[in-house]
């Protein structure tokens, strides 16, 4: 009986362990820091020439930040994290205005620059 009582115990961990609420929704946690870090892509040309394009949310500061103008600071910084991480451009970049596009979660800013 005690064996029995082990077993349906170890099950029923499981089985709670199985419905938190991430696991339940499939969500993740961090998805609203995800969003607001924004991604990109490299690329490299045989002549060695590297350019890249970051995307973020136009909106990925509101509630945050207000005044647009630090919005698009706060845009920048998080481009200059990711080019930092991907460790693409260690001698410095150029990046031209962004331009706007529209995305399935609303406005997005796409960042064009290269590696000086």
């Amino acid at each position: 009986m005690k064996a029995i009582s082990l077993t349906l115990s170890a099950t029923a961990v499981w089985a709670l362990a199985a419905c938190t609420p991430n696991a339940m929704l499939m969500t993740n946690p961090g998805a609203a820091l995800d969003l607001m870090a924004g991604s990109g892509s490299v690329t490299r040309s045989p002549s060695g020439k590297t350019t890249f394009r970051f995307a973020i949310l136009a909106n990925a500061f509101d509630g945050l930040v207000d005044d647009p103008s630090q919005q698009r600071e706060q845009d920048r910084q998080a481009l200059g994290q990711w080019v930092g991480q991907q460790g693409i451009c260690p001698s410095g970049y150029t990046v031209n205005p962004p331009t706007s596009t529209e995305g399935n979660m609303g406005p997005i800013l796409l960042y064009e620059g290269q590696c000086s």
